[in-house]
């Protein structure tokens, strides 16, 4: 197994550990209040991580079935498009806001606790499905485009990095919107 497949494990394995720690200490009230006008709750937070993961899911599963390169070099890096996405998307948030890049990915209605957990949880798995099913194949060749534009493309392993600092982003969010 690769390097950046074990550390993205371990990032991805992080995230769910702490947004099931977070939703599972807050009550029903506490998980769905915003803190002030214009904000998220925790659970539009969790929810926003769903639909991303959901998308990458996609993008990530096309990319893949389209691939020819396997057996990349064990020595991948982040390409330097790769890192600056990473950095502004790295927690704290005031450090760079971003718009939301379309409304598909705006938090969707209010959902009970387990019908958030659980897709929360399944999107994770498939990601993680996608990462150990991505180690066989040179990342660094494989490109994404971004949710930004389409115009923009990543490496596979920046997309993957991208998305585990993302949902840092909005966990360390949802952390201060939990009372």
């Amino acid at each position: 197994m690769k390097p950046h497949t074990e550390r993205l494990q371990r990032e991805f394995d992080e995230v769910i550990r702490h947004a099931g720690e977070l939703v599972s200490r807050l009550d029903d009230a506490a998980l769905h209040r915003r803190p002030s006008a214009g904000s998220w709750s925790v659970a539009e937070c969790v929810d926003h991580l769903s639909a991303t993961a959901e998308m990458h899911v996609r993008r990530f599963r096309r990319t893949l079935d389209a691939a020819t390169a396997r057996n990349g070099s064990n020595r991948e890096k982040l390409s330097w498009r790769g890192r600056f996405f990473v950095y502004i998307m790295e927690p704290p948030v005031g450090r760079v806001r971003l718009p939301l890049p379309t409304s598909k990915l705006a938090p969707a209605e209010m959902r009970s606790r387990e019908a958030l957990m659980q897709r929360f949880g399944e999107m994770h798995r498939q990601l993680l499905a996608l990462l150990d099913e991505s180690d066989a194949f040179d990342r660094n060749r494989l490109r994404v485009t971004t949710p930004a534009s389409k115009r923009i493309t990543i490496t596979l392993v920046d997309g993957f990095s991208l998305l585990a600092a993302h949902a840092r982003r909005h966990l360390w969010q949802a952390e201060r919107a939990a009372p």
